[in-house]
């Protein structure tokens, strides 16, 4: 064997370590000041917008942390009625924003959306992307919280305006 054939090898090799060096600047940048940012956006759009809204810090995993903005939960305004004289109210959970650090350091943006318990199934999360700590920033977090409320907002007024109709009978694979 030659220096020569463990040129790829040493390429993919390279490429492996870079990674890994990655994910450890990754975490760092997380916790050296990104994190803080975050948090400082979200506390003056909350502040600004006058939207009540819980900024929720999960740190019981160091490299797996994640910072959540939940809307909360209220009643919903549907109750199942147990008789002449008391109702159960079914509670709706507003919706969460969630900035998570994955496994390599990298940071996954979630929307939770609303959902009522009683009613149907929760609808799966909304991945908004995975990013590196250097492609976000405080305008970068405005525009993901743009897109969480226009997200929410869709939720809220839910009807069949956007869903193209289905069609009735056979389609043009039918055949005898």
């Amino acid at each position: 064997m030659e220096k020569q054939d463990l040129k790829n090898l040493q390429a993919r090799i390279n490429s492996y370590t870079e990674k890994l060096q990655n994910t450890i600047n990754y975490r760092a940048a997380w916790d050296n000041g990104l994190k803080q940012e975050l948090l400082e956006t979200w506390k003056f759009v909350l502040k600004e917008t006058e939207m009540t809204a819980e900024i929720q810090i999960n740190e019981e995993l160091t490299g797996l942390q994640s910072v959540t903005l939940d809307l909360g939960t209220e009643t919903s305004g549907i109750a199942h009625v147990l008789s002449d004289t008391a109702t159960k109210p079914w509670f709706k959970h507003n919706g969460q924003l969630i900035y998570q650090q994955i496994f390599n350091g990298k940071l996954q943006v979630l929307i939770n959306f609303p959902f009522i318990e009683g009613y149907g199934e929760a609808k799966p999360p909304k991945m908004v992307g995975i990013f590196r700590p250097d492609e976000l920033n405080e305008m970068v977090f405005l525009r993901q919280m743009e897109i969480f409320f226009a997200e929410l907002s869709n939720w809220e007024d839910f009807d069949d305006d956007n869903t193209p109709p289905q069609k009735i009978g056979f389609g043009p694979s039918y055949s005898k």
